[in-house]
């Protein structure tokens, strides 16, 4: 049966779904209902034979789930995901505002947060992350930490907070599943670390093409290592597009497909370094460009997307001048006049 609602606000939930079930969520066949989670500590499995941790059962519907405190750790069983769709299912919508998640997604290919393996058709769910800690990795190594199954497109990803870690082996860090396509990434402030190693970063999975990403604030670190950075997962078609209008965003290996524009210009990467590790990196006078929850990495660097041109600007009170010539930028930054 679908789960109806459930609402858990504190104490300590351990919860194991039977067979086919989510640990908390629907039945066999059965969407995962309205679940909310303010507070208090959650542990939840899914049921043997496809549920998901939290959502629907073997073949049911994400449902709705948003998590706005509390601790949450959720596993999916074979195709399930975390969170979100049994096999052959819709991750439903998410909404994370503040707490902790930990999901990962079942042994066969569910995503860590979205849909079941084997989904196919039509628009796989939302995620939405606006604060909280959240760590998603797929299952298998084949679904994406966010997004889709195996063989599955990716959820439409929105991050404007938080700090997220999303990992896969085939599939996309976020996006879509092995030999699938991602959908839609947008990210518009957070700190966010996207890794894979067949799919890419931020995009397709294994033979799958990139879609559509967004990056205009933030603090972004995409790596994959067959892949792309940020686009199309290794063997995957060279599609979709990449905006970047602000942020901070380190490519690993500086792959990305396609070329990134702000809409209008391409833009090439400048490197501007001298500032403490992790260190929140205030930025003033640089006009158009994206400066919210922009983090200096663990060498003390940032990395600006800009089109061609000399740009000066205030950051931490000091002024740097960066200049990008025929999409490439230094790798230094110039503090009142040098290196």
């Amino acid at each position: 049966a679908a789960a109806g609602t459930i609402t858990i606000a504190g104490g300590a939930t351990t919860a194991t779904g039977g067979e086919y079930a989510a640990g908390v969520g629907g039945g066999y066949r059965a969407a995962g209902g309205n679940v909310s989670v303010s507070g208090g500590t959650v542990f939840a499995i899914g049921g043997e034979y496809g549920g998901t941790g939290i959502g629907g059962g073997d073949q049911g519907a994400g449902g709705s789930l948003t998590i706005s405190g509390g601790t949450v750790v959720a596993a999916g069983d074979r195709y399930a995901a975390g969170v979100g769709g049994g096999q052959y299912q819709v991750g439903g919508t998410v909404n994370i505002t503040g707490g902790s998640l930990t999901a990962t997604g079942g042994r066969y290919g569910g995503a860590g947060i979205g849909s079941g393996g084997n989904y196919t058709s039509g628009t796989d769910g939302t995620v939405n992350i606006s604060g909280g800690q959240v760590t998603a990795t797929g299952g298998g190594g084949s679904g994406a930490g966010i997004g889709g199954g195996t063989g599955s497109t990716g959820s439409a990803v929105t991050i404007s907070g938080g700090t997220v870690v999303a990992q896969s082996y085939s599939g996309a860090g976020i996006g879509g599943g092995n030999n699938a396509t991602n959908n839609t990434v947008a990210i518009t402030g957070g700190k966010i670390n996207a890794q894979s190693s067949g799919g890419a970063g931020i995009g397709g999975g294994y033979k799958g093409a990139g879609g559509t990403v967004e990056i205009s604030d933030g603090t972004v670190f995409a790596q994959s290592d067959d892949g792309a950075d940020i686009g199309s997962g290794m063997n995957g078609a060279v599609d979709g597009t990449n905006t970047f209008t602000g942020g901070s965003i380190c490519l690993a290996s500086s792959s990305i497909t396609t070329a990134p524009t702000n809409d209008t210009d391409t833009v090439g990467c400048a490197v501007v370094t001298g500032f403490e590790p992790n260190e929140a990196v205030a930025i003033t006078d640089l006009a158009n460009y994206g400066a919210n929850d922009i983090v200096a990495d663990e060498a003390g660097a940032i990395y600006l997307w800009l089109p061609n041109g000399t740009y000066t600007f205030t950051a931490n009170g000091r002024e740097c001048t960066v200049k990008l010539q025929d999409g490439v930028g230094n790798t230094g930054v110039l503090v009142n006049g040098k290196e």
